[in-house]
């Protein structure tokens, strides 16, 4: 008997950028997922001016707006709740990169003005984790990496998961039936 079970994830990542993502998954015949993903990634811009301190805006970070759409192989532990799943496919989205900073010395400090560079990128992504689940919520965490031409994503990523997990047993556990009773004596 195989089993489908729909969930939805959200969740952050921390390494070369600092990453929110929010998923759906979808667990077909037990061992296959399918998982649609959106992830909104920023780090430091690169050639931003250094010693710039507060006079730099949050503006100047770089982003990366991706979605991408996830094949992944589950592989179930002896135990119920633990599961191992290895994700792969393809993204695309854009990144917001910041360049040409010049100085802007103004009467209340000195900060910078900049041009937004705006690049479609098309990446590959890998994204192995591991979930604990109960029937209902659980957690993941992995690892994440989106290798792409403009801003690559390497990171460590930790969420919460709501759905239909899993059963409350395991798969493959077989429940013995109980014995016949026997109608020898019919009156």
């Amino acid at each position: 008997v195989s089993h489908t079970f729909f969930y939805w994830e959200i969740g952050g990542s921390g390494g070369t950028h600092r990453t929110f993502k929010t998923a759906l998954n979808l667990i077909v015949d037990d061992h296959h997922l399918l998982s649609l993903c959106y992830n909104y990634s920023i780090h430091d811009a690169p050639g931003a001016p250094s010693g710039t301190g507060d006079g730099i805006s949050s503006a100047a970070q770089e982003s990366a707006s991706m979605f991408s759409l996830l094949y992944g192989k589950v592989i179930y532990s002896r135990s119920p709740r633990f599961r191992t799943i290895v994700k792969w496919g393809i993204s695309g989205g854009e990144v917001l990169t910041p360049t040409n900073f010049t100085s802007n010395n103004s009467w209340y400090g000195s900060s910078y003005d900049f041009t937004l560079v705006r690049t479609t990128v098309v990446g590959f992504v890998l994204n192995p984790t591991i979930e604990l689940a109960k029937p209902h919520s659980g957690f993941s965490f992995g690892l994440y990496a989106n290798i792409n031409g403009v801003s690559p994503i390497v990171g460590i990523e930790g969420s919460m998961i709501f759905g239909k997990l899993r059963n409350k047993s395991k798969v493959d556990i077989k429940q013995p039936r109980p014995p016949k009773k026997s109608r020898s004596h019919i009156k």
